[in-house]
């Protein structure tokens, strides 16, 4: 019977690694760039990319599908959604990305996305992932919150997530479905909380603010109006990483299985 399963979950595997995970990772989708083509909101919402700079192009993703990333040539660079996303005050959030530069990265502060209002503000009136040598970080009107990571391997493909549930205290990062813990709270901070201003999605540059990202390709970014669990973050993860992990995935569960079997004997 144990070995029949095995089967069964091998065959899934290979033909649809997606037929194995929970749908719970659409609830509360609010965007959804990926595949191709991901000028194109697949939430459903439809609220596409359309705010182009002429340095924006599409790339090969993560997985190896043509025109399944956005490529940013210069720090310029940027695109923004084609209406507001519907975050608004204290929202609880959570979005995740898959990026990879070409080019090296050093101190500066780069801006991957943001959304919310001034960032000179003192309210927390605004939303950045930001990206240095040392560390990412959420940026965001004197309400910032961070974590140091100097071993990330920029040149590969990445997946971020930050979740917000309505306190930077206890928000959360996770660099391919790992949360990395042990957060630091901006030394100028002066909230712990968001009020943001309902506005559009930019991904790259943000004038007056951040130097964008350039030399870099972005994917399967996702947003939601909700806190994601560590389980959902780390299936968002295998959903959509290369296709070696589904295949890993696959040796590692037969290989479960047929311990267990063995112990049976």
């Amino acid at each position: 019977m144990i070995m029949g399963r095995a089967v069964i979950l091998a065959s899934l595997l290979l033909i649809d690694p997606l037929r194995c995970f929970a749908v719970t990772i659409d609830l509360g989708l609010i965007l959804n760039y990926t595949a191709n083509n991901p000028y194109i909101d697949r939430s459903g919402n439809s609220n596409n990319l359309s705010n182009l700079t002429s340095g924006i192009s599409l790339t090969s993703n993560q997985r190896g599908e043509t025109n399944g990333a956005i490529r940013f040539s210069s720090d310029s660079d940027f695109v923004t959604s084609t209406s507001n996303i519907g975050i608004t005050g204290n929202d609880v959030y959570s979005y995740s990305f898959w990026i990879k530069f070409n080019n090296p990265i050093n101190e500066e502060n780069r801006n991957v996305l943001s959304f919310g209002g001034n960032f000179q503000s003192t309210n927390g009136n605004a939303a950045s992932f930001v990206i240095n040598n040392m560390a990412i970080a959420s940026w965001g009107g004197w309400a910032d919150v961070g974590v140091s990571n100097s071993d990330i391997l920029w040149d590969n493909w990445n997946h971020f997530a930050f979740i917000y549930d309505g306190s930077l205290n206890t928000s959360k990062f996770f660099l391919n479905g790992n949360n990395l813990g042990n957060i630091w709270l901006g030394s100028g901070n002066l909230t712990s909380t968001h009020s943001l201003d309902d506005s559009v999605l930019t991904l790259g540059f943000i004038s007056n603010a951040f130097t964008g990202v350039g030399g870099s390709a972005i994917s399967d970014v996702r947003l939601y109006n909700r806190d994601l669990s560590e389980a959902e973050v780390n299936e968002i993860y295998i959903i959509e990483a290369p296709e070696p992990s589904a295949l890993s995935l696959l040796v590692v569960g037969l290989g479960v299985v047929l311990r267990r079997r063995r112990r049976t004997v």
